[in-house]
């Protein structure tokens, strides 16, 4: 089901619990039960299909922050009822026990990655996508490393310009206890740029959409404008399938601060194969991804404001995202600067 449907049932829902009310209102004396009793049926219904969609994992590609301002951190209102939404992978992952953290508080940050650098020596041939420059993405993650050094007496480890690298990821990840990589995401299936070279026939556009879908979604590091080598390698491309193969069991947040994290293919059976799933398949406790394209300055804004919550004053994942999103609501700022991101796991 689309995030369209769902919007559409709700209303649905809405138009008959209202036209419910208005007949049991209207009634008097003489009670029409076949009627009332069909318009019940029926709400219940579009309610139960409700509830279904978002089990079925739609609810993920909705974010509930953007709903009224009346609902609490983490609710979504079905007719007159509430739900508590604590957004999770999969059942299994609240059964199983939860692994104890290490106590060190390690935060790797990767951001103001030089992506024209040549991360392997050697013939490259280009795809012809541009990565521009994210300069504010380098504040963002040297804001963090001094927050993090204030509150917890440790320093971060960086990974920017020419150093960040897969290689230089790989070898940082297993200690991350906080994971923020903050760069350029793509969904090629999606990716205009893609289209724009020419490079893109339908033949070739058919055989992308019938590769796994975990290498149509990736993250951009260093190298990443010279993407392919003369073996075929793509050096500074980090797919979805590549992400889930970190050792992330030690992280309890990985923060993908780039456009269109949340966003893939839904897999019969698997739900929707992005790098978000990747993030938790690789271990993180909980993630934090982006529903659309999102404004440099504007994320960099929301996540200081979103660290500062959670590390400084203590407060749950869920109410500092929150919180962060509210401060740009309140301001005016629209909603695509701040409505994007979306928590899962805890």
């Amino acid at each position: 089901m689309e995030a369209a449907e769902l919007t559409d049932l709700r209303d649905e829902a809405l138009r008959l619990r209202t036209e419910l009310n208005d007949a049991v209102a209207g009634a008097g004396e003489t009670v029409d039960a076949a009627s009332i009793s069909a318009l019940v049926f029926e709400r219940d219904r579009v309610e139960a299909e409700i509830r279904r969609a978002l089990l079925a994992g739609t609810v993920a590609e909705v974010d509930v922050g953007a709903l009224a301002e009346t609902l609490a951190p983490g609710t979504v209102a079905v007719g007159y009822r509430r739900y508590r939404l604590d957004l999770d992978v999969s059942f299994a992952r609240r059964l199983a026990p939860r692994a104890e953290l290490d106590s060190e508080h390690a935060l790797v940050a990767l951001g103001g990655v030089t992506f024209d650098a040549v991360a392997e020596p050697g013939e490259m041939d280009t795809l012809g996508l541009d990565f521009a420059p994210l300069p504010g993405t380098e504040r963002e993650v040297r804001d963090l490393a001094v927050l993090f050094r204030e509150t917890f007496a440790r320093e971060a480890s960086l990974l920017t310009a020419e150093h960040a690298t897969k290689t230089a990821l790989h070898a940082a990840a297993p200690r991350a206890r906080y994971l923020h990589l903050a760069t350029h995401g793509y969904f090629a299936d999606a990716a205009p740029a893609l289209q724009e070279t020419g490079l893109v026939t339908p033949y070739a556009a058919a055989s992308v959409r019938s590769l796994a879908p975990m290498t149509l979604c990736g993250l951009a590091l260093a190298g990443a404008n010279a993407a392919v080598t003369s073996r075929g390698r793509t050096p500074g491309i980090l797919t979805a399938e590549e992400l889930a193969g970190l050792d992330l069991v030690r992280c309890e947040l990985a923060v993908l601060s780039a456009c269109q994290t949340n966003v893939g293919i839904r897999s019969a059976g698997q739900g929707v194969q992005s790098l978000q799933a990747a993030a938790h398949a690789a271990g993180a406790r909980a993630a934090i991804t982006s529903l659309w394209k999102v404004d440099d300055e504007a994320t960099r804004a929301l996540m200081t404001g979103f660290y500062e919550r959670l590390w400084t004053q203590g407060r749950p994942k869920a109410e500092a995202l929150w919180e962060a999103k509210r401060e740009p609501r309140e301001a005016g700022a629209p909603a695509r600067d701040w409505a994007g991101w979306v928590l899962t796991g805890s």
